[in-house]
């Protein structure tokens, strides 16, 4: 185990992985499932980073029973967060890539080997992520999640909710240290969904069509913090929407086009992103809402489809989505 005031990391074989995998822990001493779903993993060069957020339960003792000299335990001297420690195992990492898991979450056995392969062979992906499933405390499946897969996909859904399952998440770790990127701590839930924002100014995002993720759904995951998510998610919609302004007389003339083929009714751009964000607000139900503009709003939106599977780049729908391009 390392301490807080460590000085001295402890050195294993792995001196220089490929992949450090980046776990923050706190009072789960069930973290023993997830930490062999790792270690069980059928590609074996990684680094495994832990964080324990000062456990006042027997998470940490549970932990340092596992023998394996690529598992490195930093213990926080007191609570300070999940952003706080999440940030604090970026400092640790040294691999090539950086794979994200939960604690209670659990991987596929061939999750790093598909991930690292694909960043492999797509050297302008900086961060790919997966399908994934949700699970109960017995592991028995509730449902099958698809994320959009492309960059284009993925660009568009941010203007509504986070693209990834971040435990599914494995990033290029140069572009983390070159760009001094890091979970924001001004987010206390949706500091993920910010640093895709961040990251996306860097490379493309992609997801893989496969359920590499369980995603452990427990007792303390429904509307315990959803007054901090939605303000959380407002703040990261807001600079997206601030993004898109700089290049207003483009997004302008695009949209008149679309108004043109969509005969929409609605009056300016900005009105319109508005009521694209609305609309998957009510979709999502992360308002309680009866407006009885939602069937407009459906009808207005009934393209989305296209959004995420027209490939030609002439087309006007594209082009408009387009505009949330990477920031160089």
């Amino acid at each position: 185990m390392i301490e807080e005031n460590s000085n001295n990391p402890v050195k294993t074989e792995n001196e220089n992985p490929l992949v450090s995998v980046l776990l923050t822990v706190y009072n789960r001493e069930t973290v023993i499932d997830t930490i062999m779903s790792i270690l069980k993993q059928s590609y074996q060069n990684f680094e495994f980073i832990i964080i324990d957020n000062n456990s006042i339960d027997n998470t940490v003792k549970i932990m340092q029973e596992l023998k394996d000299p690529r598992i490195k335990i930093f213990v926080n001297e007191e609570n300070k967060g999940q952003v706080f420690s999440l940030n604090k195992g970026l400092t640790y990492c040294t691999g090539k890539y950086i794979a994200r898991i939960d604690a209670d979450d659990l991987a596929s056995k061939d999750r790093l080997l598909l991930q690292v392969t694909y960043l492999e062979e797509h050297p302008e992906v900086v961060a790919v992520g997966s399908d994934f499933q949700t699970i109960d405390s017995r592991n028995r499946v509730l449902a099958y999640h698809k994320m959009p897969l492309t960059d284009k996909g993925i660009r568009a859904y941010m203007l509504m909710d986070s693209p990834f399952a971040h435990p599914s998440v494995t990033m290029r770790s140069e572009i983390i240290n070159l760009y001094k990127l890091s979970y924001n701590t001004e987010y206390k839930i949706s500091a993920d969904y910010k640093l895709w924002l961040d990251l996306s100014a860097y490379g493309e995002l992609a997801n893989l069509p496969q359920s590499l993720l369980m995603y452990r759904i427990g007792d303390n995951d429904s509307n315990n913090n959803i007054n901090v998510l939605i303000n959380d998610v407002e703040k990261i919609k807001s600079e997206i929407l601030s993004i898109l302004s700089n290049d207003k007389c483009k997004l302008y003339h695009l949209y008149m086009k679309l108004r043109l083929k969509e005969n929409s009714g609605i009056n300016n751009i900005f009105e319109f992103i508005s009521l694209y964000i609305l609309y998957m607000r009510l979709y999502h139900k992360i308002y309680c809402s009866n407006d009885d503009k939602s069937l407009l709003i459906k009808q207005t939106f009934k393209h989305l489809y296209f959004i995420y599977n027209n490939q030609n780049i002439d087309n006007p729908i594209y082009q408009f989505i387009n505009i949330l391009k990477r920031r160089k």
